[in-house]
């Protein structure tokens, strides 16, 4: 939702039809807290943490040892975005593997 280019459209139509209107994390925010519910997981014996969680859009990172990370951010890399950067056709079809670039 953040990146989409649509976003404002789909955000009046849920307003208007729900009453509200969505609000959603940046990436750094989204990152940190993937980060603390890993960490509340796994507790503090697990020491150092890197947390990498690709969704569609998007790729968070979050690396720390304490309650807080030290490194929280967010990358344009998820599964669908290079999807369809790097894949020509649609549906998908098997070809020889190439660098994506987008």
């Amino acid at each position: 939702m953040r990146d989409a280019p649509n976003r404002e459209t789909v955000l009046d139509g849920i307003e208007r039809t729900a009453g509200v209107r969505p609000q959603f994390l940046t990436g750094a925010q989204e990152a940190r807290l993937t980060y603390l519910a890993v960490r509340r997981w796994y507790g503090w014996r697990a020491g150092p943490l890197l947390v990498l969680d690709i969704g569609g859009g998007s790729m968070e990172l979050a690396l720390g040892r304490d309650d807080e990370p030290e490194l929280a951010l967010s990358l344009p890399l998820g599964a669908g975005r290079l999807t369809r950067a790097c894949n020509a056709t649609s549906p998908a079809r098997p070809a020889p593997r190439t660098r994506c670039t987008g």
